[in-house]
């Protein structure tokens, strides 16, 4: 985009879109597995999800032999990895939850939550013991902030639902006013 003003009430709705969108798979209980930007579009004023790839029916068991199960960068994949039973894995919402607490943190921290660190730090942050330290400084809407705790929790269990992340954006659409603006790739602010 072309350095437009997004406001956080217009940020919010389409993250909504976003999070509704993956709402209805999770109640027909499709896992979205990768979840990122390009798995949705928005086409006609509403949200589509444009890549279901990697996605399974939830309970279904990840096929550990597939190249795309040992890049998801999720906490679970990888204590089964490292404890040898990424083979009885199964497909969660909570896998998507976590991924969409990385997409969230990116859309409203403006960086993602692991940008400068590399493959082995972010593995090892992942695997190690309590929660993940995250630099929330620059965001003072206090529902924001504890939706991305509560979607980046290690535990899957103790991770919000897609609802809980929609209840609580719904609190936040009315009373954000804060402005951000996009950046235009390549150009630093």
């Amino acid at each position: 985009h072309s350095g437009e003003s997004v406001t956080g009430k217009d940020l919010i709705a389409q993250l909504m879109g976003v999070v509704g969108c993956l709402h209805v798979l999770h109640e027909k209980k499709v896992v979205v597995l990768r979840l990122m930007p390009e798995t949705f579009a928005l086409y006609a004023r509403r949200w589509l999800v444009s890549d279901l790839a990697y996605a399974q029916k939830e309970g279904e068991l990840l096929d550990p032999h597939l190249p795309h199960t040992r890049t998801l960068a999720l906490p679970e994949v990888l204590v089964a990895e490292r404890d040898g039973k990424l083979d009885q894995l199964t497909a969660s919402p909570a896998m998507d939850v976590f991924s969409l607490g990385l997409l969230l943190h990116k859309a409203l921290l403006g960086k993602e939550l692991f940008e400068d660190m590399s493959p082995d730090e972010i593995r090892n942050e992942l695997l190690s013991e309590g929660e993940l330290k995250l630099d929330l400084g620059g965001l003072k809407e206090h529902i924001a902030r504890y939706v991305l705790v509560n979607t980046l929790r290690k535990n899957p269990q103790d991770r919000f639902t897609v609802k809980d992340v929609l209840l609580n954006m719904a609190q936040m659409k009315g009373k954000w006013a804060v402005g951000r603006r996009r950046q235009q790739p390549g150009h630093d602010e």
